[in-house]
């Protein structure tokens, strides 16, 4: 089984090996961000996060996991987004 090694992380003080800052390997410190400059009238219809993973490897087993809730920030407030069976899919 391979794997990049790594999870990207906001705490770009954090770097694994000769990954990049900005890598761990605590899946709990896994986390990404976009700004989205927006016309102050608009509505957000739909949001989707893609990502690509692994979830298993010879230190952490976390497909129980993927079924969290993940938390979508805005300048106003958190939302918490509950996955979407629709739209999920397992490669």
């Amino acid at each position: 089984m391979g794997s990049i090694g790594a999870f990207s992380s906001l705490d770009t003080t954090l770097r694994v090996n000769e990954f990049p800052f900005g890598t761990t390997l605590n899946y709990l410190q896994n986390s990404s961000s976009a700004v989205l400059n927006l016309p102050s009238v608009s509505t957000v219809l739909y949001v989707e996060l893609i990502c690509y993973g692994l979830y298993k490897s010879s230190v952490n087993i976390i497909s129980n996991l993927t079924e969290n809730n993940i938390i979508f920030n805005t300048p106003n407030n958190s939302y918490s987004i509950s996955p979407n069976a629709t739209t999920k899919q397992a490669l």
